[in-house]
């Protein structure tokens, strides 16, 4: 399958606003800052929208250049633009607060590599919907390739490929996961002919972390329940220890991370209390659990190995209703 349709559609645009899920992730920003540095090579107006800040961990890949808040488009008088691009993202439900803001645009494009139904197809005019790619970065990386042969023009300089290389990196664990194969390797192989710097990068990712996000880990930790015969586990942060930690909501995002790596788990949550006073589940299994399913039952969703859901009632009401989906599913295996 090729980009052919999604190629002529960003050829025909003057202007485009691309979109990506709510609380973005390495996968997220550098996928879709890597194709917005590609339109504006071919002289396309192009920026990013969101409703929220990107992680702290992710703040230094953003000169401030890329990404417009959805309220301050709104105030700007919400100008029009020719093309919507959503990367990372396939669901009318993902974009959150900006759906209207998508269906504006004439034309329309899907980039992604979540699982979906079929109702999610036609969720834009050209998709390009590839499960068995091991982050959206990989696509984008092809769609890129593939636009650098059509036009004859070098388009992938060191900053767009050191985009593509985070969001390859971060959605694969650093190549542990289970995603992790020779297309993903391929892509990163390519990446290293472009210039990117390893190092730095993972310098800045894996080995700067603030101390109050270390002091959630250890919080998380420290609460962690384990449950389906030590197959489970389960943990949560609420916004009081945000407050007392002096931590920002997204230093909890490697907490899931933490629980994962327990000896013995299969299934991990991770559940955080955001401003709104909903709680955000965060899931991830290890070697066969389909934790995209215990998900799904609460309007989540994401990949087989990792997934997430919100739920709107007290975090006693999200763990009390998640523990049993978890049991569940560990019994498929079991039986």
């Amino acid at each position: 399958m090729n980009f052919t349709d999604i190629i002529s559609k960003i050829a025909a645009a003057k202007s485009a606003m691309l979109f990506t899920h709510a609380n973005m992730d390495g996968d997220a920003m550098g996928s879709t800052m890597a194709l917005c540095r590609v339109m504006r090579k071919l002289g396309i107006d192009a920026h990013i929208m969101v409703e929220d800040k990107a992680p702290r961990f992710l703040q230094f890949m953003d000169d401030g250049s890329f990404f417009l808040n959805v309220e301050e488009y709104r105030v700007q008088g919400s100008p029009a633009y020719d093309l919507a691009a959503a990367v990372d993202i396939g669901q009318d439900k993902r974009l959150e607060n900006r759906v209207e803001e998508f269906r504006r645009a004439a034309v329309s494009i899907c980039i992604d590599h979540h699982h979906h139904t079929s109702e999610d197809c036609g969720f834009a005019d050209s998709e390009r919907r590839d499960p068995s790619a091991a982050a959206a970065a990989v696509l984008v990386q092809e769609l890129i390739e593939e636009m650098e042969m059509a036009k004859g023009l070098c388009l992938m300089d060191k900053d767009v490929a050191e985009d593509l290389y985070i969001g390859i990196m971060t959605d694969t664990g650093c190549f542990k996961f289970s995603n992790t194969d020779g297309r993903a390797h391929g892509c990163v192989a390519r990446l290293f002919a472009r210039g990117i710097d390893h190092n730095g990068i993972c310098t800045k990712i894996y080995e700067s972390y603030p101390e109050a996000q270390l002091r959630l880990e250890a919080l998380a930790m420290d609460r962690m329940e384990r449950f389906a015969d030590g197959k489970a586990c389960i943990s949560w942060c609420t916004l009081k220890d945000f407050e007392e930690l002096g931590a920002d909501i997204s230093l909890a995002d490697t907490c899931i991370d933490r629980l994962r790596s327990v000896e013995g788990v299969e299934i991990a949550a991770f559940i955080k209390e955001k401003e709104d006073g909903s709680f955000k589940l965060s899931t991830r299994s290890k070697m066969y659990a389909n934790v995209n399913a215990i998900c799904a039952v609460f309007g989540g969703g994401g990949h087989l190995k990792a997934s997430g859901a919100t739920f709107r009632c007290s975090l006693e009401e999200a763990i009390a209703q998640l523990k049993p989906e978890i049991e569940k599913e560990l019994a498929r295996w079991t039986e």
